[in-house]
């Protein structure tokens, strides 16, 4: 994409992306795909496959993202983890967290884990569960808002079920 064309849509110029240029372009790639996939040439569509970004992911329900384990860097200081979302070592500081270092405060370095074992900076992995259900390696799957809503519908008619013929 040429920068006269962001422009156009109002995002961000790649020479004004600042020091963690691949942070901005995460973003931009994921709205383009969320929002703009009609816009789409065949050749981007099929980037976006590979990706593994659908704009039509289904939104990852608040009690999955809840129900993740909740981790800080120095339980994995001896590790080279990396969040494969900002490609920053997961003892590092999170690009997306920029008013704060490693270390001010312990309490808000957070990382989270996700049932399949990966790790990510807290801010990163919120951001991409907010545009899909997916872990960002390895597609395992989280609970959808729409499979939650279902799972209580069903709940609801076997408890009004058990009251009638019980």
């Amino acid at each position: 994409m040429d920068s006269e064309y962001l422009r156009e849509h109002g995002i961000t110029v790649a020479a004004e992306f600042g020091t963690r240029p691949h942070v901005n372009i995460l973003e931009v790639l994921m709205d383009l795909a969320r929002n703009a996939r009609s816009m789409l040439s065949p050749q981007d569509a099929e980037m976006y496959e590979m990706l593994g970004i659908n704009p039509n992911s289904p939104k990852t329900s608040e009690k999955a993202i809840r129900a993740l384990k909740r981790e800080t860097p120095d339980d994995q200081k001896n590790s080279d983890a990396q969040c494969t979302i900002c490609l920053e070592k997961v003892t590092e500081k999170c690009p997306l967290d920029e008013e704060k270092s490693v270390g001010d405060d312990p309490e808000k370095d957070v990382l989270l884990r996700m049932p399949c074992k990966h790790v990510y900076h807290e801010k990163c992995l919120l951001m991409w569960l907010d545009k899909t259900n997916t872990c960002p390696s390895c597609r395992h799957a989280l609970k959808t808002v729409s499979e939650e809503e279902e799972e209580r519908r069903k709940a609801m008619l076997e408890e009004l079920h058990d009251s009638m013929f019980s």
